[in-house]
């Protein structure tokens, strides 16, 4: 690599990570909010006299990116008739993350009290570091083909569960989750 005088130009050297090290770094992406890092080296510059060597290194942390936590909150009854109920699900995404997080799709299906009732799908959201939003989505459960729900329903509580996935840029993280809770009428 050649640098002209006053100019600047990257450096880029190989990097080694030893596998006896791993278990450490997957505990502090699990646990932690920050993680450290260090990267040390040599270059040497070709120099009239011969090859001068210095010494770089850099310490430095970066925050760890964490999954947004997924939750319902009370869903509602907007309609109910003889053959089913149309039901308003909120879900509520709360980004922990010191920056903003762009989610471009949170899709899963939905079970009420262990009854298969559809499809739930709040498409892309966009999330502000530190900040929360709330989705609500309609979905029509009809009580022939989901017994189990219909009871719950008309009981006024039901254990709801998600079985679906995140999706970030390149990313899809699989999301399952339950909540018992009472239904507004």
């Amino acid at each position: 690599m050649t640098v002209g005088a006053n100019k600047k130009s990257p450096l880029q050297f190989p990097a080694e990570v030893r596998f006896k090290d791993l278990a450490s770094v997957i505990t502090t992406f699990l646990q932690k909010d920050t993680a450290a890092y260090a990267a040390s080296g040599n270059v040497g510059l070709q120099t009239p006299l011969g090859v001068l060597s210095f010494p770089l290194q850099h310490k430095g942390s970066f925050p760890v990116p964490k999954l947004p936590d997924v939750t319902f909150a009370t869903p509602s009854i907007t309609k109910m008739d003889l053959t089913g109920a149309t039901l308003e699900i909120p879900l509520v995404v709360n980004n922990k993350n010191g920056f903003a997080l762009p989610i471009d799709a949170l899709a899963g299906a939905l079970k009420i009290s262990g009854a298969s009732v559809g499809q739930l799908n709040a498409g892309s959201l966009s999330l502000g570091a530190k900040a929360q939003k709330r989705v609500t989505l309609p979905i029509r459960v009809n009580f022939a083909q989901a017994a189990a729900a219909a009871a719950a329903i008309s009981k006024g509580k039901a254990t709801f569960a998600f079985d679906g996935q995140l999706k970030s840029g390149a990313v899809a993280v699989p999301l399952d989750f339950s909540q018992s809770l009472a239904i507004s009428k």
